[in-house]
């Protein structure tokens, strides 16, 4: 696949992902409107953000690095389905790659859909579990000391995530604390993370 095909795909998945969530906005207020409301439908949207922790080869490389975003998040009764866009930035440790010392940086920019499963019917604090696939553009920036072989690019890839976490609401606010297992195939490798997020919630519905 081409780097063009690459970003093509991304931007018609990403159309086709924030198109499904209109709808189902959509859905939720129609029901809603019409008081067949009989599991708790509730939709509510949110920045996130938190620390990306690099693990395996991957963490050999980088530091420990910033991600932010934003969230939607229709749940209907114990289960849930949540949309996000992520934006993640990794710099490179020193020392990195044994005696040769690589300078730079590694972005990821994408989106995950992800069913939630809250299996506790608590009033305030609701634990859940998660499973989420998605794409993310993965693009490295980095050199040697010396500045003489490049090593940069970018690729799209295929992102599969799963995680628990906490979902705190009071009245039309809400908080969430969670962390999840992150893995990005993209050509010939693969990046892995742990990934440690918070976010505030605002109902809509």
């Amino acid at each position: 696949m081409t780097k063009q095909d690459s970003r093509r795909s991304y931007r018609r998945v990403t159309m086709i992902v924030v198109l499904s969530f209109c709808l189902m906005a959509a859905m939720a207020s129609l029901t809603q409107a019409q008081g067949l409301n009989p599991i708790s439908l509730s939709l509510a949207v949110g920045p996130i953000g938190g620390v990306t922790i690099p693990q395996g080869d991957f963490g050999d490389v980088y530091n420990s690095g910033l991600h932010m975003g934003g969230m939607a998040w229709l749940a209907f009764g114990q289960f849930g389905v949540r949309g996000e866009l992520t934006y993640a930035k990794m710099e490179t440790g020193d020392g990195a790659l044994g005696p040769t010392k690589i300078e730079g940086d590694l972005k990821q920019t994408g989106f995950l859909v992800s069913g939630t499963y809250a299996p506790l019917p608590t009033p305030l604090v609701k634990p859940y579990g998660l499973f989420g696939v998605g794409s993310y553009k993965v693009k490295a920036s980095l050199s040697e000391d010396s500045g003489v072989t490049p090593l940069s690019g970018e690729s799209t890839g295929f992102a599969l995530a799963v995680g628990v976490g906490a979902r705190l609401d009071i009245g039309k606010l809400g908080l969430m604390l969670e962390g999840r297992y992150m893995r990005i195939s993209t050509e010939g490798e693969a990046t892995k993370s742990t990934m440690i997020s918070g976010g505030i919630l605002l109902a809509l519905i």
